[in-house]
């Protein structure tokens, strides 16, 4: 018993490692057999312990086969002696042969070892997580498939909307299942399912590996996982939850349905259970439904559009995309062909049968109220909390204004607003500027169905000119500190590769402020403004305001929907989507891959509330039926801009709703802020749909309030040769006005931030400059500066003009003449310094300058002297006007003998220079004398007696016309002397030549007559 033991314990320690090897493959046996099965687990087991084992004694042995066994005595002779010097070398080089041939197989098998420790690992952990799976995993009841509670919606006063899941449902059995029905879903959806357990490795490899490798490479879901996740689990596909969901999925197929109902009847609970559109649910509803007809009665043509409605049953409804349901169902029968349902010929003859023959249109025609608003709601939650509603039952509160919602359904079905044709679409979303929530939405016209496309939410269209504020102005106020007033010079101009850009009418207007650039919506400002920012400052700007610049992208196998990335097989697959590292200068005029309807009307209202975007929600809490959980919605708000910029932004746009709209901007008579946007079709669109120059694309306005936001997109979804929106129809306009007066009732308060200053500046300065004391109305305007970015400096363009210099006065009787040295060119008018300023705004300057020259032509004029006499009070009397640097004048008296010169523009008296001023000397005369004529021209009547009275003679000022000697002689057209007192009883023009003289003053005064 003793040698026993130490043999027993000799054995254990000459063999440790194999011993370890074999213990661990008999647990690894035992636990895979609950994983994969007995077989499979001995089976890995056992070739894992050929490697360690079997493999390594087989080389030896082959080894020692090569070596030869009988050797000639004579040779074994001389290799004693050969080798009896080097015996001990030989031995001492085989045993560290031997040595490290031993540690290499010892290296080998200890890799080996931990290779299986680290599989039994692995198997262990599967065990437990299988474990938690099979104890976490809900019970398989088949009445939860086809009787749950109605999910119940509330609108934002709490009174029901609609219930959900109030189902149109028949069921039907596998006996009355058409075969040509089973094949089609068998070969679409699951093609081996009568020959897996629930669960289809091969295929769920297939699929796993597809997607590590970013291919599409199908879905992993059989039949019967299928049924465990729509009614069951969740459609959670990412993260942990996403796991445990698909595991959970296998788990209760293969152990809690396959192992308790047949084949047979899992295809029934699949084909009874199903939402298959338009309300129906199970494939009996949904051929009653699509083709009036019990489903026992359908051909393959038929078949193949139900088998195709299983994957996405809203996109491809026959009654609202013919077309895409024709593409699913030529997939089906190709999918049928290739498993060997149905031959090519068979295919054919079901293809060649249109599906609008089929389908019986007079079950698409009912009304779905609210609907737009209720897909919304619909999404959002699944998106949110992953449970659709439509499966388990809720109550969700809304955040939808009926009365609002109303008015929009009846604009968008044409019972309260008239549409120009049957084709056109368009998207409305109005949310509320205080606290994000969507009050109503317009998903596209006559909806007819639940769960279609919502051109409210799920529209992405170029969104024209409403991107100025957005890309633009917004971002150079928030980082540039531009001002309403920031100057641009709208001029010919390029982008940054060369490309020309154009205004919408091919003009260029010239200077003009921020606010102008943008209430007329001009395309060269606009860029400009762009140019100007930082491109990651813009990138930050606009997703702050939950836009989605062009750029974000997918992988391969996802589609683009917002920022999100959407599975192409798999709808509730929902990932984030890579972002853009900047924005192109297309974004500045909004040529993109565009927004929606809901994601520009919240990005506007950011502008209302202060700066503020809230990510916009349609419900704020749900209540699950079944457990009265409650899930309150996490409302998401952050500071996108500052105070101060919406606050501008919105400045300019109350200003520009009534330009914009034009004839349909009158709103109740309340003020709101608008903008509208207008994208054009390219070159090659034109030439393809042979579309007119009139023709364009979008049209969009946007507008809001201090209390709600609107977008409106108006437009067709696919070009078309025959119906197109015309440049100048204003169609969005008078919807936008239709939609508005429903929601802006009142006039809007808003308080300008401590942070805004108002500055009057003088007009067409560059930079802003304060006017001077000289500056004209129409060059005055009040604008908005950040506080502290204001300006101070005062424009010279109209200050006071200089005076002369030089003046000089002398005086010859009754003649005074001035005499001065003229000013320089002031600036404002000096072609050179003009020349020069110009240059630095445009860069083709002649035309700016050519119109500059004109407008001082017609504001100010050339420079001027005004002459003045002064009296004793100081007052000033005009004496003549004159470009000229000297004047000679008579004068009256020699009691005012002082004058003032000053220098003035002959069209503008604003910028009059103060004057100088100077005395004339008198001396040596005693008097001055002159005379005057009372009226130059005098007309009479015939035959009317002519007083000759006309001429007055004064001496220092005192009128001494009787002592003054005047005679007078009347002449004729001829200058010939006529009768003095018959010459009016002639018609005719008469002159009367006067002479006069007065002590040493002598004089002339001619007085025209006409005799009429």
């Amino acid at each position: 018993m003793k040698d026993l033991s130490k043999k027993l314990k000799k054995f254990i320690l000459n063999n440790q490692a194999n011993l370890v090897v074999a213990l661990i493959s008999i647990v690894g046996i035992i636990i895979g057999s609950f994983v994969i099965g007995f077989i499979k687990a001995f089976l890995l087991i056992a070739i894992i312990d050929f490697l360690i084992f079997i493999l390594p004694e087989i080389t030896n042995k082959k080894k020692d086969r090569f070596k030869p066994k009988v050797m000639n005595m004579e040779k074994i002779k001389e290799e004693k002696v050969v080798d009896k010097m080097s015996k001990k070398r030989k031995t001492k080089k085989n045993k560290n042969k031997n040595k490290n041939k031993n540690k290499k197989q010892k290296i080998i098998k200890i890799i080996l070892i931990a290779f299986l420790t680290c599989f039994l690992l692995v198997i262990g952990l599967c065990v437990a997580f299988f474990i938690y799976i099979a104890a976490s995993a809900p019970k398989f009841d088949p009445n939860q498939l086809y009787h749950k509670e109605s999910t119940i919606l509330y609108d934002s006063e709490g009174n029901v909307i609609t219930k959900l899941g109030n189902e149109k449902r028949e069921n039907i059995t596998y006996d009355e299942l058409p075969e040509v029905l089973i094949d089609a879903i068998i070969a679409t959806e699951d093609s081996r399912f009568f020959q897996h357990n629930g669960f289809d490795l091969p295929r769920f490899m297939k699929a796993s590996i597809g997607q590590v490798l970013g291919r599409d490479s199908g879905g992993a879901s059989t039949l019967t996982m299928q049924v465990v996740k729509n009614h069951y689990t969740s459609t959670k596909s990412t993260g942990i939850e996403g796991i445990i969901r698909k595991f959970t999925d296998i788990y209760m197929s293969i152990f809690q349905v396959e192992k308790k109902y047949t084949k047979e009847e899992i295809i029934e609970f699949y084909v009874n259970s199903n939402n298959l559109g338009a309300g129906s649910y199970g494939v009996e509803q949904a051929c009653l439904t699509y083709f009036d007809k019990s489903c026992k009665n359908i051909n393959l043509a038929e078949a193949s559009i139900i088998a195709g409605l299983f994957q996405a049953p809203s996109e491809y409804n026959p009654f609202n995309n013919p077309e895409k349901t024709e593409i699913r169902r030529k997939t089906v029968l190709n999918l049928m062909l290739r498993h060997g349902y149905i031959t090519k010929e068979e295919r054919d003859a079901a293809l060649a049968v249109p599906v609008t023959s089929l389908i019986h249109t007079s079950n698409s025609s009912t009304s779905y109220k609210y609907q737009s608003f209720i897909d919304n709601v619909i999404e959002e939650v699944k998106e949110t909390t992953g449970n659709d509603p439509y499966q388990v039952p809720m109550k969700i509160y809304t955040t939808m204004d009926r009365k609002i919602q109303e008015s929009i359904d009846n604009i968008m079905n044409g019972t309260a607003y008239s549409w120009e044709n049957d084709y056109v679409d368009a998207g409305v979303a109005i949310t509320n500027v205080n606290n994000g929530a969507i009050v109503a939405l317009g998903g596209g016209r006559n909806k007819n169905e639940a769960r279609t496309f919502n051109t409210a939410t799920q529209t992405k269209k170029q969104i024209g000119s409403t991107a100025k504020p957005l890309y633009d102005y917004g971002p150079g106020m928030e980082y540039n500190n531009f001002s309403t007033y920031t100057p641009f010079i709208d001029e010919p101009y390029t982008y940054s590769d060369g490309k020309e850009i154009n205004n919408w009418d091919g003009t260029y207007m010239g200077f003009m402020t921020s606010r102008e650039a943008l209430k007329l919506s001009r395309n060269i400002p606009a860029l400009k403004a762009f140019q100007q920012v930082n491109n990651k400052n813009i990138l930050k700007f606009v997703e702050g305001l939950g836009l989605t610049p062009e750029g974000y992208s997918c992988k391969s196998g996802y589609v683009l929907d917002q920022k999100k990335c959407i599975n192409e097989n798999d709808s509730t697959d929902v990932i984030d989507a890579t972002k853009p590292s900047s924005v192109h200068q297309a974004h500045s005029i909004g040529g993109y891959t565009g927004e929606s309807p809901l994601s520009m009307a919240v990005a506007y209202s950011t502008f209302a509330n202060g700066g503020y975007y809230t990510k916009p929600y349609s419900f704020t809490k749900i209540i699950y039926r079944e457990n009265n959980e409650t899930y309150e919605n996490q409302i998401s708000k952050s500071r996108a801009m500052s105070a101060e910029t919406a606050y501008m932004i919105s400045d300019i746009l109350y200003g520009t709703s009534s330009y914009a709209l034009g004839g349909y901007s009158n709103v109740n008579g309340v003020n709101y802020a608008a903008k509208t946007g207008t994208t054009n079709f390219d070159d090659n669109a034109r030439k393809t749909y042979n579309l007119p120059m009139s023709a364009i694309n979008d049209l969009w306005v946007i507008g809001y309030n201090d209390s709600y936001s609107i977008g409106v997109w108006y437009g067709y979804r696919k070009v078309n040769s025959q119906y197109y929106t015309r440049f100048g129809s204003n169609q969005h306009s008078r919807l936008f006005q239709a939609v508005a007066k429903n929601v802006f009732t009142k006039n809007s308060n808003r308080t300008k931030p401590s942070g805004v200053v108002s500055v009057e500046v003088e007009l067409e300065t560059y930079p802003a400059q304060l006017p001077s004391e000289n500056t004209p109305s129409n060059m005055r305007i009040t604008e908005l500066f950040r506080a502290g970015t204001e300006p101070t400096e005062v424009s010279t363009r109209y200050k006071s003009l200089d005076n002369v210099t030089n003046l000089t006065s002398s005086a010859s009787g009754n003649k005074v003449t001035l005499s001065w040295s003229a000013i320089k060119t002031p600036d404002a008018i000096n072609k050179a310094k003009l020349t020069e300023y110009f240059k630095g705004l445009y860069k083709n300057y002649e035309s700016a300058l050519n119109q500059r020259i004109a407008s001082n032509d017609n504001s100010l004029g050339n420079v001027m002297y005004k002459v003045y006499s002064k009296d004793n009070s100081g007052k000033l009397t005009l004496i003549k006007s004159t470009s000229e640097t000297s004047i000679t004048f008579t004068v009256k008296s020699t009691k005012s003998n002082k004058y003032v010169v000053k220098t003035t523009y002959s069209k503008y008296d604003g910028c009059i220079s103060s004057g100088v001023e100077t005395t004339v000397n008198f001396n040596g005369i005693d008097s001055i004398i002159y005379s005057e004529v009372k009226k130059d021209s005098v007309t009479v009547h015939l035959n009317t007696p002519y007083t000759f009275n006309d001429v007055t003679v004064y001496e220092n000022l005192i009128d001494v016309t009787n002592n003054a000697n005047i005679s007078y002689e009347v002449l004729d057209s001829t200058n010939s002397q006529v009768d003095k007192t018959t010459f009016t009883q002639t018609v005719g023009t008469y002159k009367i030549a006067y002479s006069i003289s007065y002590k040493s003053f002598t004089d002339h005064q001619v007085v025209t007559v006409t005799v009429k």
